[in-house]
């Protein structure tokens, strides 16, 4: 009390009995316990939440889940679509589980040409285009600067990535073809169609062991591709290379996806089906008969890292 009394106004008696009269000075702002005396905490950012490091509070961004992507829907650039690409807005985990990637507004990237930093600039991260090439699709983001970008890869693993861009996501695939221009496709969401499907198996005779079938879907990830099949006068089964190789039947598993009926007739048979590939693009295909056998590609499905 005899301090408090001999204190020569009231800022100086809130200072001898610890409170900080005037510490909060701006709307929103917190007092949080500093080392050994409260403290101002300045309100956060927008959309900024309060954390803790474990030993103090501060604000930081909700980390979005393991694994999750959404929006980042590739197409064809409609001004130029041999080689750009268009990316739609979007937000994802990064394949790190470090950090969250949120592209704001859509942006354009050029495949023909090397990565420069913005919309309608060039996306390769190193060399130069190669022609009849798979290319990996990243969205990129620089942890000190906060900026994200785009970038084509022909690894599907460890792309080239710009000066302080440590952080990535996959996002999906795109293929040129022998000119150098980009195939037409169309995404809807982990899901990527081929506006003009090739033909990617056209044999006479197919034998009745199994054979890798090289499929248009991309290199360096498993996906599951989807085919339109026809066979001749028997039975087509079609399946991922890393389980077992089985002959299709009618009768016992693993049965066939595209097969004739039993009833005598000699009958040509088509059907569609939906197998994983191994990382070369492939999937077994085997022919009860040594018969005409043809496989188009619709397209593939992509997790594009969610259960990595």
């Amino acid at each position: 009390i005899d301090t408090l009394l001999d204190d020569a106004d009231a800022d100086t008696a809130l200072a001898t009995l610890g409170a900080l009269k005037n510490v909060l000075t701006a709307r929103g702002d917190l007092v949080v316990r500093g080392t050994s005396a409260p403290q101002r905490l300045a309100v956060g950012a927008a959309g900024k939440v309060l954390l803790s490091d474990g030993t103090d509070p501060g604000w930081g961004e909700v980390a979005l889940p393991r694994g999750q992507i959404d929006g980042f829907v590739l197409s064809n650039n409609g001004s130029d679509a041999s080689n750009d690409v268009d990316m739609a807005a979007g937000a994802c985990r990064d394949d790190g589980n470090a950090a969250n990637i949120v592209l704001a507004a859509a942006i354009t990237k050029r495949l023909d040409a090397a990565w420069s930093a913005g919309t309608n600039q060039g996306g390769l991260d190193t060399g130069s285009e190669a022609n009849s090439t798979w290319y990996h699709v990243f969205a990129i983001r620089n942890p000190a600067t906060q900026a994200v970008d785009a970038l084509f890869s022909a690894s599907a693993t460890a792309p080239t990535m710009p000066t302080g861009y440590t952080q990535k996501r996959r996002l999906g695939s795109v293929r040129n073809d022998g000119s150098g221009n980009l195939l037409a496709f169309v995404q809807r969401g982990d899901e990527f169609w081929w506006k003009g499907p090739p033909l990617d198996v056209d044999t006479a005779n197919s034998g009745s062991s199994a054979v890798l079938a090289t499929l248009t879907v991309p290199t360096g990830v498993r996906v599951k591709a989807m085919v339109s099949a026809f066979v001749g006068d028997t039975s087509l089964y079609l399946s991922d290379p890393d389980i077992n190789d089985e002959a299709p039947s009618s009768t016992v598993a693993p049965l066939a996806q595209i097969g004739e009926s039993t009833g005598g007739t000699a009958t040509n048979c088509h059907g569609n089906a939906s197998v994983w590939t191994n990382t070369s693009a492939q999937i077994r295909r085997r022919s009860g008969a040594d018969v005409t056998c043809r496989l188009a590609t619709l397209g593939w499905r992509d997790p594009r890292g969610r259960d990595a």
